[in-house]
């Protein structure tokens, strides 16, 4: 089985939905990820926040990286996915 790493690259601004209801814009975060055996190859893609995630800033971070975890091994057959800071 593939293991694979996700990291949070970056965020719009604003990053958070209780800023983004007022400004009019949902935020987007993009991440990437990688096969752990080879970080070299790393692909990112994006995920846009949405209104069923907001709650505490920990809950809508938790959210959305659940959301990208979901997204790469639901991509990926055979696959799991831990979150990185690297």
């Amino acid at each position: 089985m593939a293991k694979y790493l996700v990291r949070l690259k970056k965020y719009t601004s604003p990053q958070f939905m209780h800023n983004a209801m007022s400004a009019g814009k949902l935020p987007v975060w993009t991440y990437e990820y990688w096969d752990e055996t080879d970080d070299k190859k790393r692909q990112e893609f994006t995920i846009a926040m949405t209104k069923n995630m907001g709650g505490k800033e920990n809950d809508q971070s938790k959210k959305m990286n659940d959301a990208a975890l979901k997204y790469v091994t639901g991509n990926i057959k055979n696959s799991t996915a831990k979150l990185t800071t690297k």
